[in-house]
């Protein structure tokens, strides 16, 4: 009966990070896309886009291992966690450096490129946060994760909408992600101590075996995340940041409604794992009653999409900045 409970606690603290997240980033972006138009919306979502990319780089597999070795073998998870953090640290640094090469190289305006060399220190910061997170869901303490989550996302959140009503510059807004990270990062260390010691690990490259399940579950992140974000990332080179401005502000909404599906999906996955040891008959039933579910949720949410864009659009950033995006809409609703 204990270990039920701990999994459905567990299961509700994993849910409360990913919807806090999804809603702080929803509508930290909307906001900031009706404070500055879609030019300078563009360039900050097409560096903010990019540093997704080079984090996924960063983690690289290293979580999804980490949360897999120490959850088997608990005993050792000092010795494993000191392992992957020096791991981590190496992927991590090199990652944020290739970003800064990738960022000189880039034929984009220059706002949008200083913007990205400032990104660069976002993807190191993030990648060893995420290291932090994910110990802590190895050892069942998902908790950790919520609060850091919470009062991260509070923050900046607060604080960038406060900068955006003033119109500050993008690079301050850029660097109010930066110091959310790094309080979360500090915060995570902090926790992370206290579960297990990591002050006398030593950097070593890794074992070959390691880098190799790293790479099964590093490929399929990296490829998995670059169908979502490869499309921004290309408008940013062929069109220009007014045009990434637009189509991020769409893609915004979209998230917001897709949020419904994210939530649904972490709530029941637990539940359908285990139905599908125990009981394949319910478990079938389970996944059917989840689909119809969706099914009939995203229709309403469509609906307004294609019908009410025009709304939608002037009610979130307004109808004369943003008229290109709802034609947009409607497509993104289908």
């Amino acid at each position: 009966m204990g270990k039920v409970t701990g999994i459905k606690k567990n299961s509700a603290f994993v849910l409360a990070t990913h919807i806090l997240r999804l809603i702080a980033n929803s509508f930290l972006f909307i906001g900031l896309a009706r404070f500055y138009g879609p030019t300078e919306f563009g360039q900050f979502t097409a560096a903010h886009t990019l540093s997704t990319i080079f984090v996924i780089l960063a983690d690289f597999g290293f979580d999804v291992l980490l949360v897999t070795e120490v959850a088997r073998q608990k005993l050792r998870a000092t010795e494993i966690a000191q392992r992957y953090l020096s791991m981590k640290l190496i992927f991590s640094f090199a990652a944020s450096c290739l970003m800064l090469g990738f960022a000189y190289l880039q034929d984009v305006s220059p706002a949008t490129k200083n913007l990205m060399y400032l990104f660069s220190l976002y993807v190191l910061l993030s990648a060893l946060m995420n290291f932090f997170f994910a110990l802590f869901r190895a050892v069942e303490e998902m908790h950790h994760e919520t609060r850091i989550s919470f009062f991260m996302n509070a923050i900046l959140v607060m604080v960038a909408l406060f900068l955006g009503v003033y119109h500050a510059p993008l690079w301050l807004i850029a660097a109010v992600f930066i110091g959310s990270r790094f309080i979360g990062l500090i915060l995570a260390i902090v926790e992370g101590e206290r579960l297990v010691s990591l002050r006398s690990f030593k950097l070593v490259f890794g074992r070959p075996e390691d880098l190799v399940q790293m790479s099964v579950f590093g490929l399929h992140a990296l490829f998995g995340n670059l169908f979502f974000v490869q499309d921004t990332i290309l408008l940013s080179w062929w069109a220009g940041d007014h045009q990434v401005g637009v189509y991020q502000a769409v893609f915004k909404v979209v998230v917001l409604g897709l949020m419904i599906s994210d939530v649904s999906f972490y709530a029941i996955l637990p539940v359908l794992s285990r139905l599908h040891r125990e009981n394949t008959g319910q478990w079938i039933a389970v996944g059917r009653l989840l689909h119809k579910t969706l099914l009939f949720v995203s229709l309403p949410i469509a609906f307004v999409c294609i019908v009410f864009a025009d709304q939608v659009i002037g009610i979130l950033y307004g109808a004369k900045a943003y008229e290109e995006a709802v034609p947009l809409l409607r497509v993104f609703g289908w």
